[in-house]
């Protein structure tokens, strides 16, 4: 009888054991401001200081040509009336010209820096991801969201665990 007994109970103590492994487990929400967490990088600061130095490059280039433009159009200007048309009309074409020339610069120099922007922080932005990604891991949570992207319209900071001290903690700072 105390035999049957000791099976009895060990066999509730196996069933419940089974049967509280097999609840599934309740989600744990993180949430961390990836912008912030970005700018802190150390790297971050040499990516914006050499898109800063490209940027102005641009900018001094766009400046000559717009110097070079403001005198064209002054000297055409001063003498357009003394000119034979078929001169005067081959100068304009040619300010024409100089204005759309500025005007692609531009747009070739916007893309180029956004494309640089883009290669030279995504090495940035893996390293960030795979910090978050092993926090996620590490301390057992479902979810972690990044509060500054689109979507995230209402979180329960009781409910969320703020996971940044880790990440940056997982990064080495």
């Amino acid at each position: 009888m105390k035999h049957f007994l000791a099976i009895c109970l060990l066999s509730c103590l196996f069933v419940y054991g089974l049967n509280a492994q097999s609840e599934p487990k309740a989600p744990k929400f993180g949430n961390i401001d990836m912008a912030q967490l970005f700018r802190l990088m150390p790297e971050s600061k040499a990516v914006e200081d050499e898109l800063a130095q490209i940027q102005l490059s641009y900018d001094n280039e766009i400046q000559k040509m717009g110097e070079e433009y403001q005198i064209k159009v002054s000297d055409f200007v001063a003498v357009q009336q003394t000119l034979d048309p078929n001169i005067a009309e081959a100068r304009a074409q040619e300010i024409e010209q100089l204005q759309q020339r500025i005007q692609q610069f531009r747009e070739k120099a916007a893309k180029s820096l956004r494309e640089q922007r883009e290669a030279k922080t995504a090495p940035i932005i893996e390293r960030v991801s795979q910090a978050i990604q092993t926090v996620g891991d590490k301390y057992g949570y479902t979810y972690i969201f990044d509060l500054k992207q689109a979507g995230i319209m209402y979180f329960s900071p009781e409910q969320c665990d703020d996971v940044f001290p880790l990440v940056k903690a997982e990064l080495g700072f």
